[in-house]
């Protein structure tokens, strides 16, 4: 026989292989994957009926035709399923070559055992022309085959991310030489033999492996230029994803409990300056958070300390923090019970926002209702410093007890995030938020905790609290008097 002739039928069912695969989407999987299995059953029953069919090559010796024509197809089947489908289809491939070897095994048993019961008519060889199933050389045969599989994939993807400048040609051709080697190498180490074929013949499967990869790896060019490959097939896959699935999903589990976890992190944090129903709807609708600024009406609150300076004076700086974190804390819970977002603390500043950066209805209630509530608090944290001796240390450097001023205001502002991308803040702009800053200051020349403006007033509800009319003033960086109201009696 011609050696080119025998080259030929290789490349040829290799293109065969390829025109049953590139059908698929007309003629469904089955017969590409019969087609695969009946060259499994070939390979064991050359093997099973002791008969060997040697062909000869350009160089080298004879090979049998098994070597030659069948283990090279199914080798380009598995990287063509692979490349072309993904790891899950491939490994799926491997595991039904398994099985039609064990299915093939088991009625090979079934043959033998029927014939030696004496049921059935024998030819005239009798038992001699039965096959003889060794269960050694089946474990042996499918333990290669797994091994092959493994360093196929794994050899091919390899070249694929490492060696990109390499034809595809060779490195689909050096992949299967690799899995060929793999099959003589475990075969013969399970099986204590090499197959009956002697030392590995390197020149005679280079021909083989190189006659079955050119149709092929011309096949997965053209199906990766023209997007054939699925989701989880193509190019950019690690050479380790097929052994590693399982450790690879535990990675990835790991990691989302991870970042799950981050997120649950900032959600309690952002939490602490807006409430978490406010957080709830930024995290549904995150544009929220862009760059920019919008015109709407909110009520501001701002709130400080009455007397801080003479605090700083008399108290240690560790005191200090320590107050304004006491402080802080009783300050925090009211404005967000009301929905309201603490825009920043500034010293012992308080600047809160109500109505932004999501609409807030009756902000204008909820904002007077949180500083009626962060007095009464200032009054409980009064109590539990008297309780606790901490007044009485004050007492002696002059400070009775601790007192606040709140302004509140309502009007239009703008409001968005504003900054770079790398840091943002979001912030309120506008002469609403410099009157209610004006408003709390008045305090002190009213002698009042808290003042809210004609404009906070005339939004509150028929439900809102009464009020004490405390005239019009003017104040810093306005033409126009404020008209001022405080809590009533």
């Amino acid at each position: 026989m011609n050696p080119l002739l025998v080259l030929l039928q290789v490349a040829a069912v290799a293109l065969l292989l390829c025109l049953v695969h590139a059908a698929k989407p007309r003629i469904g999987t089955t017969p590409f994957y019969m087609v695969v299995g009946m060259l499994v059953v070939m390979l064991f029953v050359i093997g099973d009926f002791g008969f060997r069919v040697d062909v000869p090559l350009l160089w080298g010796q004879d090979v049998p035709l098994d070597t030659a024509l069948l283990l090279p197809l199914i080798l380009t089947a598995q990287v063509m399923v692979y490349v072309l489908e993904g790891s899950r289809a491939a490994r799926r491939l491997v595991v039904g070559i398994v099985l039609v070897q064990l299915l093939h095994h088991g009625l090979d048993l079934l043959v033998v055992w029927n014939a030696t019961q004496g049921g059935g008519r024998l030819g005239p060889t009798g038992l001699e022309g039965l096959p003889t199933p060794d269960v050694g050389q089946r474990l042996a045969s499918m333990a290669a085959f797994v091994a092959d599989f493994v360093v196929l994939i794994v050899s091919y993807q390899f070249m694929v991310n490492r060696l990109a400048w390499l034809p595809d040609f060779l490195r689909l051709s050096f992949a299967m030489l690799f899995a060929m080697g793999t099959d003589a190498l475990i075969y013969g180490a399970v099986f204590s033999r090499l197959g009956g074929e002697g030392l590995f013949p390197l020149v005679e499967k280079v021909q083989c492996v190189a006659a079955a990869a050119l149709p092929t790896s011309a096949y997965l060019w053209l199906g990766l230029r023209h997007g054939r490959a699925s989701a989880l097939g193509g190019r950019q896959r690690r050479a380790l994803d097929v052994i590693d699935l399982r450790a690879l999903l535990a990675q990835t589990e790991a990691r989302l409990e991870d970042t799950e976890r981050r997120f649950e992190d900032i959600k309690d944090v952002f939490s602490r300056y807006v409430s978490p129903e406010v957080v709830s709807r930024i995290v549904d609708d995150p544009s929220k958070l862009a760059l920019g600024g919008e015109e709407r009406e909110v009520t501001v609150l701002f709130a400080d300390i009455a007397g801080y300076s003479t605090l700083s004076e008399v108290l240690s700086p560790t005191e200090i923090i320590g107050l304004l974190n006491q402080y802080f804390e009783r300050m925090t819970a009211p404005i967000l019970d009301r929905h309201g977002m603490i825009n920043e603390f500034e010293g012992d500043g308080i600047l809160a926002i109500f109505g932004a950066p999501l609409d807030l209805p009756g902000h204008a209630d909820e904002a007077v209702g949180a500083a009626r509530a962060m007095l009464d608090a200032v009054e409980a944290l009064n109590a539990d410093w008297a309780a606790d001796g901490t007044l009485d240390r004050w007492r002696d450097s002059g400070v009775e007890r601790l007192a606040i001023r709140i302004g509140v205001h309502t009007g239009t502002v703008v409001a968005g995030n504003v900054g770079s991308e790398a840091r943002i803040k979001y912030a309120v702009i506008g002469d609403t938020v410099n009157v209610a800053s004006r408003v709390e200051a008045l305090n002190k020349t009213l002698g009042t905790p808290m003042l809210l403006t004609g404009q906070t007033a005339r939004s509150l509800g028929e439900s809102g609290p009464a009020l004490q009319p405390m005239g019009a003033h003017v104040v810093k960086g306005r033409v126009e008097p404020v008209e001022v109201f405080t809590l009533g009696a």
